[in-house]
């Protein structure tokens, strides 16, 4: 992400349930970047679906 958006992340937030002592099942992060744009993770091997990726944006002149 930080790649696609050219940006570093300021701050972050987020959970995982883990099974010890395997990897994590599931992670929730919420990033945030330099100039203020949200990112929201969702990864899950709970569910079998195909990876994919989905960005969703609008972009507001100041």
């Amino acid at each position: 992400m930080q790649y696609l958006l050219a940006q570093r992340f300021t701050s972050y937030h987020g959970l995982c349930q883990r099974q010890a002592p395997a990897a994590d099942q599931q992670s929730d992060v919420i990033l945030q970047t330099e100039k203020n744009i949200l990112v929201h993770l969702f990864i899950t091997a709970k569910t079998p679906l195909p990876s994919r990726m989905i960005i969703y944006g609008s972009h507001v002149k100041s």
